[in-house]
């Protein structure tokens, strides 16, 4: 599972991960993300929150900082598959 594989889920699998996460959070795991997932998760925040991630966004962050952003939000959405929450398939089932 990578911050992308998550990043693609559907709604009802994602909007659990994106509510789990700071919106701060989300703004330096999706840096230099493809547009995409970037669509994909903003879609998802109230409309002021997705003005604020969005602004934020335009603020380069540090490599490490958005590796260790995403790091935390692939293990918010296994914690949450593990408790049943949400549905993630591994990479191989995904085809």
């Amino acid at each position: 599972m990578t911050f992308d594989d998550i990043c693609r889920l559907e709604d009802k699998n994602l909007r659990p991960v994106v509510m789990t996460m700071p919106y701060r959070e989300w703004a330096m795991a999706l840096q230099g993300a493809p547009d995409a997932a970037v669509t994909n998760v903003l879609r998802l925040f109230p409309e002021d929150i997705k003005l604020i991630v969005r602004d934020l966004l335009s603020t380069a962050q540090e490599k490490d900082a958005v590796i260790g952003a995403r790091a935390r939000v692939i293990a918010a959405a296994i914690e949450l598959s593990g408790k049943g929450k949400i549905a993630i398939k591994a990479p191989a089932e995904n085809g």
